[in-house]
């Protein structure tokens, strides 16, 4: 089995320093400045079977499409509403991300296999299919079988239900994922900066829109407030239309599994400028 498939570079901005995929959550070794204007998904290509799918599965849900709209010019969001979750950690909406498929059709209802990441930036999970061509449309096919690898293994639909319940008994579901980092909820500055592994003091430039939670910045580092002292990293996906003439303070917590490499971690608080007010609640 191969593990790894084509990549699918969208916009979506999955890390600081790193580029994350469904196979593999660990870093790769790319330099910052190409980690930060990217993101990677690869998918499990010509898996055994379906057990081999979800051994890279963070969440798996019986969801109705509800929309689909333009993200990016090279990618997609489509929103589900949940009518089942098998894991019991989906969020009630369903925000995954993917080029165009006219496979996923408005008002069915799919078995969705799939890859969740939490970022700072974004306001809901970010997430995507583990196995692409893998789409158990429920309404159309529900007597049918759906195809993993060049016709010659399939699953059939109706059957996915007790494969996910005896998939799930057995402990396989998301044994090869890493752990990801966590996204706090936090909105008090002096939290955050108890919390956070490396607080930076920071003045952006030369900003080039990516999507509509974040833009790619040119980055200075004023001070280290808090952290690796070397830290030190020239381009930064922060939220849109910071002001140049400003300074901020952001909050990062180490990417667990890594030594060096952080990313953002206070979702309410991405970025804040810094003013009297922000430094005397900093709690160093």
């Amino acid at each position: 089995m191969k593990k790894f498939g084509a990549v699918l570079v969208i916009t979506l901005l999955i890390g600081l320093t790193a580029c994350k995929t469904s196979m593999e959550k660990g870093l790769v070794n790319m330099p910052k400045e190409e980690t930060i204007t990217k993101s990677c998904y690869e998918y499990v290509e010509s898996p055994d079977n379906m057990e081999t799918i979800l051994q890279y599965t963070t969440h798996i849900v019986k969801a109705s499409l509800v929309s689909v709209e333009k993200f990016t010019d090279s990618s997609y969001v489509y929103l589900f509403n949940v009518e089942k979750d098998y894991i019991g950690n989906a969020s009630a909406e369903i925000h995954m991300y993917d080029d165009l498929d006219e496979r996923y059709v408005i008002g069915h209802t799919y078995y969705l296999i799939l890859d969740g990441t939490d970022n700072a930036l974004f306001p809901h999970t970010i997430y995507t299919t583990v196995y692409k061509d893998l789409i158990l449309d429920i309404t159309a096919n529900m007597q049918g079988e759906v195809p993993l690898v060049n016709d010659e293994t399939t699953v059939k639909v109706q059957d996915m239900e007790s494969l996910i319940y005896d998939t799930i008994s057995s402990g396989i579901v998301g044994e090869k994922i890493s752990t990801p980092i966590t996204i706090s909820d936090i909105t008090s500055v002096a939290h955050a900066s108890e919390e956070a592994d490396l607080i930076l003091e920071i003045s952006v430039s030369d900003e080039h829109s990516m999507n509509p939670y974040a833009s790619v910045y040119q980055i200075e580092i004023v001070s280290v407030l808090k952290g690796l002292k070397d830290y030190s990293v020239s381009i930064m996906n922060l939220p849109p239309n910071l002001d140049p003439d400003g300074t901020y303070y952001i909050f990062l917590d180490r990417i667990p599994g890594t030594e060096d490499d952080y990313a953002l971690s206070f979702r309410q608080l991405p970025v804040v400028p810094v003013t009297e007010e922000a430094t005397q609640s900093l709690s160093l």
